[in-house]
């Protein structure tokens, strides 16, 4: 039988006189020592009289250093009512003892846990950088709060945004009941990393300083990229501009019967028609000056630079380890094929999650020369550019509570360095360079030709089986379009338009975002400036399934031995990169006001 006691300061520890009484009464019973129930009672009680004489004693000669909480308590249970009282049954008696054995176990209980859990200050105080960052998280979110509160007030019609809360509620309880291991998520990892992607978008959409600056910078890098079709126009000509020269034009005219041309030369003043650009030679190009120029950054230090100190952000703030940070951070400037190259040598020694990671940053964000690509078709470069700071963050976010960490990870800012660039001179690295786009941009050309053709064809199939059952109004894009409806009105797009949204995020998710891209620019005009802003920041990520097959070759031929864990978290990684570039869109659309969207001309 477990005995309840008491702490005495001199005597040590002793049995209450309740737990003495039940003891011998347990005894009694077993012994069977008498008869019958009630004289066991009568013994019981009978031993606590006597037990409680002696703890009336012992608590009269307790010395000065005994507690005086301690004397009260041990006096209240030496002296119950049926020890006082002869007249009080028997069952009374032993029922009254049972509930002060009860009652004093969990006093008991609480004493003892009061002695195990610390009650002081804990003498080690937080870092300057820890501080920073639970103020900085704290801010966030209250600035949050006041903005959305703000914005409710002004705004009327937005409030069906964050009825959602920003659309990441629901989005974050599913990707929860996804997640690979609830009990290892990780808060600091999720709140930390959705914190830091509303701060970069209240920096770049409500800050007017930071709306100048990366307005100024969309505004730089189109003209950047406009001056590709200088070195285009002189390899393809008027199939690069789609504007044949104008001016004189001398037409011959051959006399019959005569082969020499003579004098019969007419000199015409006329103007060409002019044309469409042809795709290959308007847009691929843009890849070849790109890459040209950050190999040439890339040479110098430059982009090494950059990817260190965004790495070390994430690092400190999210809490991610070095490589994960680092390979979120070069995945803002460079594509989901070259960022791991960065961290190519630790791949080896990654865990499943920070390989998941790696993944979801791939699909969360788009290469810097593709982006060159989808400037060139019209789409707004601010919009861009912040689309791929802002989910950076978002992606390890997601990341982290898709598949969270349970293993012990080897790398961190003390031990990982980045290679530099092996090319022995500036010239050389710009050649390399152009020569990688040449692979990069066939590879588009060839995808977007295969896949253009399998969309027609499975759009084809669809309409026809249509046609068979009297649905004529079916096909592959009303399908997609139903589908993705919902998601497009969750992140912001007023109802009659999320169609053709839904339209162009189930291209992007099936197909590729190239095709969605350019798709937009087609439609762009019939949307309004808010949704088409919205769908910028939406389709603005590799996550589709063609990308899984190219990142399983790329970051196989890196680390061959983790082809096998590559392939297993690839499908749950695309997902995780597709609910990071919707909540991208959704906190965009939130808190994009009438002065970030592009003019309409």
């Amino acid at each position: 039988m477990r005995t309840v006691t008491t702490r005495n300061v001199k005597g040590g520890e002793h049995p209450t006189p309740a737990a003495i009484s039940w003891e011998y009464l347990g005894t009694c019973k077993a012994n069977a020592q008498v008869q019958h129930t009630t004289d066991c009672d009568t013994l019981a009680c009978s031993n606590m009289n006597e037990t409680a004489s002696l703890f009336d004693l012992r608590n009269l000669n307790d010395d000065s250093h005994h507690s005086s909480n301690g004397t009260q308590e041990n006096r209240r249970w030496a002296s119950p009512t049926c020890l006082t009282n002869g007249n009080v049954p028997k069952q009374r008696c032993a029922a009254n003892a049972r509930e002060r054995d009860r009652t004093h176990s969990v006093n008991s209980a609480f004493t003892t846990l009061r002695t195990l859990i610390p009650t002081e200050p804990a003498d080690r105080k937080l870092s300057k950088i820890e501080t920073l960052r639970l103020a900085t998280s704290y801010i966030a979110h209250l600035a949050t709060l006041l903005v959305a509160g703000a914005d409710l007030q002004e705004q009327p019609c937005l409030r069906h945004q964050f009825s959602f809360a920003d659309e990441s509620t629901p989005k974050r309880v599913c990707t929860f009941c996804l997640s690979g291991g609830k009990k290892s998520i990780r808060i600091r990892h999720v709140t930390w990393g959705i914190a830091l992607q509303y701060i970069f978008a209240l920096l770049i959409l409500r800050w007017s300083i930071g709306k100048a600056i990366f307005v100024c910078l969309g505004s730089k890098i189109n003209d950047f990229f406009a001056f590709t079709d200088y070195g285009s126009r002189l390899v393809f000509g008027y199939l690069a501009t789609g504007k044949f020269f104008n001016g004189t034009a001398y037409v011959t005219h051959l006399v019959a019967g005569n082969s020499t041309i003579g004098n019969d030369v007419t000199a015409v003043n006329m103007i060409m028609p002019v044309q469409m650009a042809i795709f290959a030679f308007k847009i691929l190009p843009v890849i070849c000056f790109f890459s040209f120029c950050i190999s040439v950054l890339y040479y110098y230090g430059i982009v090494q630079w950059l990817v260190i100190q965004v790495g070390w952000l994430l690092h400190k703030t999210i809490g991610t380890t070095a490589a994960e940070s680092m390979n979120a951070a070069a995945n803002i400037f460079i594509g989901q094929t070259e960022a791991p190259l960065i961290i190519k040598p630790y791949l080896p020694k990654m865990t499943k999650s920070e390989l998941h990671a790696i993944m979801t940053g791939g699909f969360a964000t788009i290469a810097g020369a593709v982006m060159a690509a989808y400037i060139s078709f019209g789409i707004n470069a601010s919009h861009l550019l912040s689309a791929s700071v802002m989910s950076a963050p978002a992606a390890l976010a997601y990341s982290k509570l898709f598949y969270p960490e349970t293993e012990v990870s080897v790398t961190n800012f003390t031990n990982i360095k980045i290679e530099k660039s092996k090319e022995r001179n500036a010239l050389e690295a710009a050649s390399v360079g152009v020569t990688a786009s040449v692979a990069l941009m066939a590879n588009i050309a060839a995808n977007l030709i295969a896949f253009t053709a399998f969309i027609y064809f499975a759009d084809g199939v669809v309409i026809w089986f249509g046609s068979q059952v009297g649905w004529n109004f079916l096909s592959l894009t009303y399908i997609m379009s139903k589908i993705f409806m919902p998601l497009a009105f969750l992140m912001g797009v007023q109802w009659d338009e999320c169609e053709a949204v839904g339209e162009l995020i189930g291209m992007k998710t099936i197909v590729n975002e190239f095709l969605a891209y350019e798709r937009l620019s087609e439609i762009k005009h019939t949307l309004s400036p808010r949704t088409e802003a919205i769908a910028t920041y939406a389709l603005c990520g590799f996550s589709n399934f063609a990308s899984i097959g190219i990142q399983l070759a790329c970051l196989g031929a890196m680390a061959p031995e983790k082809i096998k864990d590559l392939a297993q978290v690839a499908v749950r990684a695309m997902i995780s990169g597709s609910a990071a570039c919707f909540l991208t869109a959704c906190i965009a659309g939130a808190l994009m006001t009438d002065d970030n969207l592009p003019a309409r001309l």
